[in-house]
């Protein structure tokens, strides 16, 4: 009697499933990775200036609106507004956010940023004691005039 030879298998071991399953735990390793190391920063106020005067971080700001771009006005402004609280003569604008107008009915957020970017260029320019070294940070907003523009700036010595 002749003996029966067991089946052979032609087929290849497939590791094309074990593929995708590396890929998926490798990105699980990585998402775990990433919201453990974002999960516990701590939240620190230490990126708004300081207020001369003050003894540390402060949400005062000096806020002015301007229909159009007057550097002599901007400057008694300021020095204004030093003198009635108290700062010390040398402080200077340290941070501005400049917004600029925009009509959300026939224009894009896009245009008030446009706007608030050439007054920020023309502050930028300037290099006197009020705004040399001045970082800015522009902004649109629906509810000023169209040719207005908003200052928000803190000072510091």
């Amino acid at each position: 009697m002749p003996r029966r030879r067991g089946k052979v298998s032609n087929v290849a071991d497939d590791v094309t499933a074990q593929a995708g399953w590396l890929f998926a735990d490798s990105f699980l390793g990585l998402m775990v990775i990433f919201l453990a190391t974002i999960s516990f920063v701590p939240f620190l106020i230490t990126d708004r200036p300081a207020i001369a005067g003050s003894g540390g971080n402060s949400d005062h700001a000096l806020i002015l609106v301007y229909d159009s771009y007057d550097l002599n006005l901007i400057e008694s402004d300021i020095k204004k507004y030093i003198n009635e609280q108290g700062f010390d003569v040398s402080s200077r604008v340290i941070y501005a956010q400049i917004s600029g107008p925009y009509d959300s009915k026939l224009e894009t957020e896009r245009s008030g940023f446009m706007r608030a970017l050439a007054f920020g260029s023309k502050l930028k320019q300037v290099q006197d004691r009020y705004f040399k070294d001045l970082e800015i940070k522009l902004a649109a907003n629906p509810s000023l005039k169209p040719n207005q523009v908003m200052l928000r700036l803190t000072l510091g010595s």
